[in-house]
């Protein structure tokens, strides 16, 4: 599913009952130019044939004088590049309203992508000085409509992909991983695989310093020098050639963690998707936090 939120403007002294809102889109192949092939249907409709998109209509009310958001769903049946240009609504029950969004120049867009760290950092600093704590206006969803106001929105749909999620794991998130200095230890993350359609396949299991500790590094050869230690505290124990993870099933992953002086921890990177789409991937991060404590030998004096 795609969400998009509409902002509507009510200029009438009186509040304005809005019916059977939808998005009006368009869905074409990659390479294709996009033809209308929008299907604009009420929650519940089967789709088939040529059909490539289910719309579905919501309603709405907006106060006299005021502006008023709708959060607004489709969902596309094919890849390809989709372009929504505008939305439908009827109102007083009988009659129909088309608001087409218009096509925005080549020129103006790159300008305005251009333009967009300035017109933030002009937001922030006139935050500051009015003594804001947010942006405004206070809503995201508003913002996001306000930056694409007035012209069509296009978004590429890609094909089925899997998607994993840890479901199990012996090791708290929230909690860290406590080992003396040489100790070793074994972690076990159980992944699942959310799609009932496609397998997780070409799954490559990397290691990554934390976040936080990137941020904390000075100079690039103190990352290096994490990204060393890191790469030799975590090794996966692979499993068997091949390995992929059906639809609807899991896997359990094992990853060594051995003390070494320094490390903080580091975040487990599946990176994995599908044979029948190569050119598109996914990611999984799972943090692990470690607590290495110094290990001390007694030594004998004479």
């Amino acid at each position: 599913d795609v969400y998009f939120v509409a902002t509507l403007s009510n200029p009438f002294p009186f509040g304005l009952q809005l019916n059977e809102v939808a998005i009006i889109a368009t869905i074409a192949p990659p390479g294709d130019a996009a033809e209308d092939s929008t299907s604009e249907c009420s929650p519940g409709t089967h789709i088939d044939g040529d059909n490539k998109v289910v719309v579905e209509q919501t309603q709405c009310f907006i106060p006299a004088g005021a502006q008023g958001q709708v959060l607004l769903k489709i969902t596309p049946k094919a890849s390809g590049q989709l372009m929504v240009k505008g939305i439908r609504l009827s109102l007083f029950q009988h009659l129909s309203v088309l608001c087409i969004l218009a096509q925005e120049q080549e020129s103006d867009a790159k300008q305005r992508i251009r333009e967009r760290p300035l017109k933030q950092r002009l937001e922030i600093e006139r935050n500051s000085l009015l003594g804001l704590d947010k942006p405004l206006p206070g809503s995201p969803s508003a913002r996001l409509s306000t930056m694409n106001a007035g012209y069509l929105l296009s978004t590429t749909v890609v094909p089925p992909l899997p998607r994993l999620s840890v479901i199990e794991s012996s090791q708290a998130r929230e909690e860290s991983l406590s080992l003396y200095e040489g100790e070793s230890r074994i972690i076990k993350l159980v992944v699942a695989n959310g799609s009932s359609i496609v397998a997780a396949e070409r799954l490559l299991v990397a290691f990554e310093p934390l976040s936080d500790d990137r941020r904390s590094a000075d100079d690039p050869k103190a990352d290096l020098r994490m990204c060393d230690l890191v790469d030799s505290a975590f090794s996966y124990l692979y499993g068997p050639d091949g390995l992929n993870i059906g639809p609807q099933k899991s896997y359990s992953l094992q990853v060594r963690v051995a003390g070494l002086a320094g490390l903080k921890g580091g975040e487990v990177v599946v990176r994995y998707g599908s044979s029948t789409v190569p050119e598109w991937s996914r990611e999984l991060r799972w943090p692990v936090s470690v607590s290495v404590a110094r290990l001390i030998v007694p030594s004998a004096h004479q």
